[in-house]
């Protein structure tokens, strides 16, 4: 049986894609596709989230003068922040149709007019999606490419700490139990137990953030440094 893995990359389709053009408006915006829906064949659904910072007008004329859009939606929210949904004619130039039995986990911009696609399939779904792409001539960058573990990358140890935790009310306000009582249980000091713990959560945020997509603050804050 094939093993899951997580695929990034990164392409520039130029005029064929909305983000990559509001990607060229001004470097410091930062766009992701939250969530998206095919409708049929050329129109999908897409629900968007844009760092605008203090481009907020110059962005919603983008979106107003969207050839690809129709029956567009916005809500500004404070920090620059603009969301919206529209139903998007998405051009076959892009490549993204290739993608065949590959889940689409998250769509979002990157530098100079990138825009940078994160998938979920098996391994040998995903080398034919490349495989395609490249017989297209649509050029791409791997940022990652990886196995999706089904217990988010964890030692026996941490993910039986976890469990227990969770189960015992260690993550609830208030807490049911405390580190202290926790350590005990498995007859190991609070500060491993915290150790451990510490260890187990990194693994697992970064697991998700993997299944996810880009983590979207660190884009943000690589679009405006």
């Amino acid at each position: 049986m094939s093993r899951l893995m997580a695929l990034t990359i990164s392409t520039t389709p130029g005029d064929v894609c909305w983000l990559s053009r509001l990607s060229r408006l001004d470097s410091r915006l930062f766009a992701k596709v939250i969530e998206q829906q095919s409708v049929d064949d050329r129109w999908r659904i897409q629900f968007f989230r844009i760092s605008a910072d203090n481009k907020v007008g110059e962005v919603e004329s983008f979106l107003r003068n969207e050839k690809s859009f129709r029956e567009l939606r916005t809500v500004k929210s404070s920090g620059g922040i603009i969301y919206g949904t529209a139903v998007v004619m998405c051009g076959r130039g892009c490549g993204i149709e290739e993608a065949g039995s590959c889940i689409l986990r998250g769509v979002s911009t990157g530098a100079g007019g990138e825009v940078v696609w994160s998938f979920i399939g098996t391994g040998p779904e995903l080398r034919r999606f490349m495989q395609r792409l490249s017989e297209r001539g649509i050029r791409y960058e791997t940022r990652e490419l990886c196995v999706v573990k089904p217990n988010g990358g964890l030692t026996s140890r941490q993910e039986l700490i976890i469990k227990a935790a969770l189960e015992l009310g260690f993550f609830d306000y208030p807490k049911k139990i405390h580190v202290k009582e926790l350590a005990q249980l498995f007859g190991i000091t609070p500060a491993t137990l915290t150790e451990t713990m510490r260890k187990a959560m990194k693994r697992i945020v970064k697991e998700h953030v993997t299944l996810a997509g880009s983590l979207e603050k660190h884009d943000e804050i690589n679009h405006t440094s």
